[in-house]
């Protein structure tokens, strides 16, 4: 069995524990058979976080020791268990993210750190440590609401947790944006810090599509047949879409001198718009009013302000 010196295991537990992302440390124990505190040392200085790559936001240390291999005393603390997919009609897929009780226990304490920073409560210093019930009090009295720290928490996981969880671990390119299932507000609902919780998230996917071979044809979709649900013909729809169209596409011809216009008829106007005063007589130019010489004016309801088309 390996031996750890008190000091070791602190300060790796320590620097994991600040690192997100990390899941565990391998540390070579010395000839002696134990890890010391300058191992430990030199093996955090040379540590690089990475970025999250698993539904873990927990710390494991492993002690890695070749002669001790075979005596089955050496083991491993696993972080958490891997989530769950369920295939759901339609193309759409329910995925289970269990999420450890370290990790919930992390995200709070983010939470409450990063919101501390953004308030004031009295008899606390700026950038002081806070405890988490005066935070929670403070901001629900402030208009945050009871559970604005562990909203932030659980938004938090989602964060960190479920688009790496979905494609990494499931190789799943969801379509639209997935959506939590109950939503943060309800799952905040039920979450404590220090406990186990579960994710519950689902997405549209692309459909699998399976060929079957077909003898003597090259290509396999060839001659498939599908069914569909015919919606009934809306003739108020075709002849809106109609009436578009043609209003869309139309080109004017002159009409000849004395021609008095009709709905739909297009003329070149020069016009300036006042407001009228109390008394009747030309005010203010009306804002936002097309003015001008030759303004083309396209006769119809609703198009311009009342009154002016007639």
């Amino acid at each position: 069995m390996v031996r750890v010196s008190a000091c070791a295991l602190a300060l790796c537990l320590a620097i994991a524990a600040s690192s997100r992302g990390v899941d565990a440390f391998v540390v070579a124990p010395s000839a002696g058979g134990g890890v010391s505190a300058a191992i430990a040392a030199r093996a955090a200085a040379a540590f690089v976080p990475a970025p999250l790559r698993s539904p873990s936001a927990a710390t494991a240390l492993r002690m890695s020791d070749d002669s001790d291999s075979d005596d089955g005393d050496s083991s491993s603390s696993s972080a958490t268990a891997g989530s769950t997919l369920i295939k759901l009609p339609d193309s759409a897929v329910e995925v289970v993210i269990p999420i450890p009780p370290t990790a919930t226990q992390a995200a709070y304490d983010r939470a409450v750190t990063e919101i501390s920073k953004t308030i004031t409560i009295p008899g606390f210093r700026k950038g002081a440590k806070i405890p988490p019930a005066v935070v929670e009090n403070a901001v629900a009295s402030r208009g945050g609401g009871k559970n604005a720290l562990r909203e932030a928490a659980v938004n938090g996981l989602v964060g960190q947790l479920v688009e790496v969880t979905l494609k990494d671990e499931h190789e799943l390119d969801p379509i639209g944006q997935p959506v939590l299932n109950p939503g943060i507000v309800e799952v905040a609902e039920t979450f404590v810090p220090g406990e186990a919780l579960e994710l519950r998230v689902k997405c549209d996917v692309w459909p699998e599509i399976g060929w079957k071979d077909a003898e003597g044809q090259e290509k396999p979709y060839y001659g498939l047949k599908g069914s569909y649900k015919r919606r009934p013909f809306n003739q108020e729809r075709f002849d809106k879409a109609m009436s578009d169209l043609q209003e869309r596409y139309a080109t004017l011809s002159p009409a000849e001198d004395g021609t008095v216009l009709a709905m739909g008829d297009a003329c070149t106007v020069d016009m300036v718009g006042y407001m009228a005063d109390e008394n009747g007589e030309k005010g203010e130019p009306l804002p936002n009013a097309a003015s001008g010489d030759d303004v083309e004016v396209v006769l119809g309801e609703g198009r311009y302000m009342a009154g002016l088309v007639e």
